[in-house]
């Protein structure tokens, strides 16, 4: 399954996690581009904290968008929320997340 903004996830464990879990490295350096591209202030070091603080957000009733837009503005960064979706399927494909059906 491909995640979408609508989607919500539960985690498998709870404690320390970062939604960067099941991402390659070439593609969260890829990530990081179509950051840039929208918010200038965006390193690759910005990932990490973006990242745990997605991951401490999962309740398994907020959606991808809901989330994502969350993190945003608690680091100041503007970004479109569809970044993050790709972060969602590397989680849910490593197992760290499951999807959420109705």
């Amino acid at each position: 399954m491909t995640a979408t903004l609508a989607t919500v996830v539960r985690k498998h464990h709870q404690g320390p996690g970062t939604a960067l879990t099941g991402t390659p490295y070439p593609a969260l350096v890829a990530l990081v581009v179509q950051m840039q591209a929208q918010d200038t202030l965006i390193i690759f070091d910005s990932l990490r904290p973006l990242g745990d603080e997605f991951w401490n957000m999962i309740d398994g009733e907020r959606t991808v968008e809901t989330i994502a837009t969350a993190v945003c503005l608690e680091f100041g960064f503007e970004l479109s929320p569809e970044l993050f979706v790709s972060l969602v399927n590397g989680m849910v494909n490593a197992g760290a997340v499951s999807v959420v059906t109705s």
